[in-house]
């Protein structure tokens, strides 16, 4: 009886566990880190042999198209899938008000989806924010925390590769952000 006791006590106990960490930590990723191994520019640059063609070798304009076609279609890193992350980039607006914006594309440089051709649907993030925040002005770059999805979400602008249901967003010093061991001289 006092075996089927404690048992019992054990079994409560552990049904009140989750299996999470106590630390659920955001991870500082990269855009690299949404590309998966294979599909970074080097290694197609590699796999393609580009280097070992001249530049106005006519087979060098081939084989970079379809460098250019499977960078477009590389998948996400599904390893991503279901973490919470923090990741800096520019925000492109898509669901606003004068002063709010609650849904939006993190892209990896500023101009992308407007400028200039859409970077690959694995260099784009779509967000939904929590709560609007403030209409950035364009120019900062952001860090923006939430839980990332291996997702595909297609919009006006572009086909993201992932959607995060943001929380939080802080905007980054670009000084710091681009600041080089070669930034730092030492004086004696």
């Amino acid at each position: 009886m006092k075996n089927v006791l404690i048992s019992i006590v054990l079994l409560l106990a552990l049904a009140g566990c989750d299996n999470k960490p106590a630390n659920t930590a955001p991870h500082q990723i990269s855009w690299e880190d949404l590309i998966p191994e294979g599909y970074s520019a080097e290694e197609l640059v590699e796999k393609y042999l580009l280097d070992t063609y001249a530049v106005d070798d006519p087979r060098r304009d081939v084989l970079i198209e379809a460098l250019e076609r499977e960078w477009a279609l590389a998948p996400v890193n599904e390893d991503l899938d279901g973490k919470t992350v923090t990741l800096t980039g520019y925000i492109v607006p898509l669901e606003m008000d004068s002063i709010k914006v609650s849904e939006f594309l993190l892209v990896p440089f500023l101009g992308a989806c407007v400028h200039v051709p859409p970077p690959p649907p694995n260099q784009l993030v779509y967000v939904k924010m929590a709560e609007a925040i403030e209409m950035p002005n364009g120019y900062e770059a952001f860090s923006v925390t939430g839980l990332l999805e291996a997702e595909t979400v297609t919009s006006d602008l572009a086909e993201a590769g992932y959607r995060l249901a943001g929380v939080s967003v802080e905007e980054v010093d670009l000084e710091v952000l681009f600041k080089t061991d070669e930034d730092v001289l030492e004086f004696e």
